[in-house]
């Protein structure tokens, strides 16, 4: 499986609406998960940003001789943000301790997707693979469309799957939009693809593969809304199912854990 420097993955997410990780940062500890040797722990955190909401994420901390912070307490000052774990303030998370220096994340912006993530750490540093990416530099979009307020982009799209296991997802991103005063008032339209229009079955990719799909991303827009003549910048993608069979997560190569399927 491919490594890569922590931060040099950009997986097409679109971070807009994420509270922003960063290292320094305190909040209150959810969850907690001690390295088998005692050396770290990996907490998931929820940093609270007023009346504007709060976004969560994991972090980690390496034993300094002092007890590690408990769930309901903050997270040390020095503790390391895994910048990509960044998700929505009621996200869960999983996390498994794979090695004394390697643990598995799985995150959960909503009930029914998720986002995988292998991270490898040393003292306050950090790498990591991620289970899914999508090469945005690859991707073509074809034609727009607009049929009442329903929007609709085909596209071609370039995904990589670093997991031994096939995997099943969907598309995101965003379309904009302009209001009733023109381009000073734009406003975006969330989009999704979840079919593959040649076969007309969901999106699966298989274990370790590069493939293209042709996709239609689609949605719905204000009525009193015009549909932008730009392109998403970007778009993201989302773990639906990894493996086959009843189990979510089934077992992978590498001792990785056998399910993450939430308790």
């Amino acid at each position: 499986m491919r490594r890569f420097i922590a931060g040099m993955i950009i997986a097409g997410l679109s971070l807009a609406f994420l509270g922003g990780c960063e290292n320094n940062q305190t909040g209150y500890i959810t969850r907690t998960f001690v390295s088998p040797s005692g050396e770290y722990q990996a907490e998931v955190v929820q940093v609270s940003l007023g009346a504007t909401g709060g976004w969560s994420a994991v972090f980690f901390e390496t034993d300094n001789g002092e007890p590690f912070p408990k769930e309901k307490e903050q997270n040390g000052a020095d503790s390391i943000c895994v910048e990509e774990t960044d998700a929505n303030w009621s996200a869960d998370f999983d996390v498994r301790w794979a090695s004394d220096n390697e643990f598995i994340v799985i995150v959960y912006p909503n009930s029914n997707q998720m986002r995988y993530y292998d991270v490898t750490v040393d003292g306050d540093q950090y790498t990591l693979f991620e289970g899914l990416t999508i090469d945005n530099d690859k991707t073509v979009y074809h034609d727009r469309s607009i049929d009442g307020n329903t929007i609709e982009i085909t596209a071609t799209i370039y995904v990589h799957n670093n997991l031994d296991a096939p995997v099943c997802f969907v598309v995101r991103g965003f379309a904009d939009n302009y209001g009733p005063r023109g381009i000073f008032d734009s406003r975006s339209v969330h989009i999704l693809a979840d079919t593959d229009l040649e076969t007309g079955e969901g999106l699966v990719i298989g274990a370790n593969e590069d493939a293209s799909f042709e996709i239609k991303l689609t949605g719905t827009k204000e009525s009193e809304e015009s549909f932008g003549d730009e392109m998403p910048r970007s778009l993201y993608l989302r773990i639906v199912e990894i493996g086959t069979g009843d189990n979510l997560t089934q077992q992978m190569d590498g001792g990785l854990p056998r399910s993450f399927a939430r308790q």
